[in-house]
């Protein structure tokens, strides 16, 4: 797992699930300084991040709308 995949994970699971970031961090193997840290992280930051997943998400729906419409044509001819 990636840092960032673990930054999120780890903020989901203490933000999100409820758990205490002692038992997060004892969980994911990082210490709980580090987490601390993130989640002290301006919301602006984690905003940003969720924006941009978020357009990449809007971005690849079109795409595959684009991508099944070009196989229907191509499976009426």
């Amino acid at each position: 797992m990636n840092e960032s995949n673990l930054k999120s994970t780890a903020l989901d699971k203490v933000q999100q699930d409820g758990q205490l970031p002692s038992e997060v961090a004892k969980e994911l193997g990082i210490s709980s300084r580090l987490l601390y840290r993130w989640l002290r992280e301006p919301k602006s930051t984690k905003s940003q991040s969720r924006q941009r997943i978020e357009n990449e998400i809007e971005k690849l729906t079109h795409k595959l709308h684009q991508l099944r419409q070009q196989m229907r044509q191509l499976e009426q001819h």
